[in-house]
């Protein structure tokens, strides 16, 4: 019955309501730590940080393309990188940007994404 929906443990309208606080509330966090003009790169975080922000989505097919224009967008504005990936993925990413002359720095934990900056080498 409606209990039933309000108390799922997974997926029970309490568990829906909270995740969405959290995940609000980790975009507001985000929007806050990055400037108004900045763009933003994600695979993910796109719904927490639009119309906000100007966002880049992260799609695998267009990688090249994407990478290569980040140091003409980071002459522009800010460029941010919203992610779950940390650690050697993102040195592994790094290892490809060096040939653009750009590489992500890490600014913090937000949640389950992390925030990283994209600075000039």
């Amino acid at each position: 019955g409606a209990s039933t929906a309000i108390l799922l443990p997974v997926e029970g309208v309490r568990v829906t309501r909270t995740i969405t606080r959290d995940t609000a509330a980790v975009g507001a966090s985000l929007i806050v730590r990055t400037e108004p003009d900045a763009v933003i790169l994600t695979e993910q975080a796109d719904k927490i940080l639009f119309p906000e922000r100007r966002i880049v989505i992260n799609d695998p097919a267009d990688r090249e393309k994407i990478e290569r224009s980040l140091p003409t967008l980071l002459s522009y504005a800010p460029v941010y990188y919203v992610s779950v990936l940390a650690g050697i993925d993102i040195v592994y990413i790094n290892d490809r940007l060096e040939e653009y002359g750009v590489a992500w720095s890490h600014l913090e934990l937000f949640g389950d994404y992390w925030l990283y900056t994209l600075k000039t080498l």
